[in-house]
């Protein structure tokens, strides 16, 4: 006797309800588990309605937020996110021209690889080669792009690379403002203990 397809999946229906059944509360091999999970690989899984409060999925705003900031320019591996450093700064590629993208011992040369921030601060000064001197922002001294100018934020956001929030800025100053929080009214010595 041949079984229509709707007959066919009754029978399937019954027959797994028959099972579910017989193993109600019993322990569940770990081979079974391994052939369910593999019979139900590929199938769309059941989800709850948009008004759900099951509590398996629920994760609140603070705990979303604080999740995002730690995984911010990140991949799911903690590896840097495309575009990114291992800082956070966001990288331009395909630059293997720029001045900033050359030196023999820059990781990412061969790439042609340029932090965002450099090379709009780069364009705004309006340097032509990277012995282009400007001075620091904050204490004066002369610094050139190939004696360690470094493109400082204002508002201390690596993402946030628009021209009027980048000022040069010598090695020393960046890393102490960073260090005492990037103020934006910083001077320095104002973060040196008497």
């Amino acid at each position: 006797m041949m079984l229509t397809p709707e007959q066919r999946a009754e029978s399937y229906r019954r027959r797994g309800a028959a099972i579910s059944a017989a193993l109600m509360g019993h322990p569940v091999s770990p081979e079974s588990a391994r052939k369910s999970a593999d019979a139900q690989r590929g199938k769309p899984k059941k989800k709850c309605a948009p008004d759900c409060t099951c509590g398996k999925h629920s994760v609140s705003k603070a705990t979303r937020d604080k999740l995002s900031a730690m995984r911010r320019g990140k991949q799911r591996d903690g590896s840097p996110a495309r575009g990114m450093d291992h800082k956070g700064y966001r990288v331009l590629t395909g630059l293997q021209g720029h001045p900033l993208a050359g030196g023999e011992s820059r990781p990412g040369v061969e790439r042609g690889e340029v932090r965002r921030g450099r090379k709009v601060l780069w364009d705004s000064l309006g340097c032509e080669s990277t012995s282009c001197v400007h001075l620091c922002h904050w204490c004066g001294q002369p610094v050139a792009w190939d004696s360690g100018l470094q493109a400082d934020h204002l508002d201390g956001n690596r993402a946030n690379d628009v021209p009027d929030n980048l000022v040069p800025s010598c090695g020393p100053c960046n890393s102490r403002r960073a260090a005492a929080g990037n103020p934006e009214d910083w001077a320095p010595g104002a973060d040196e203990k008497v």
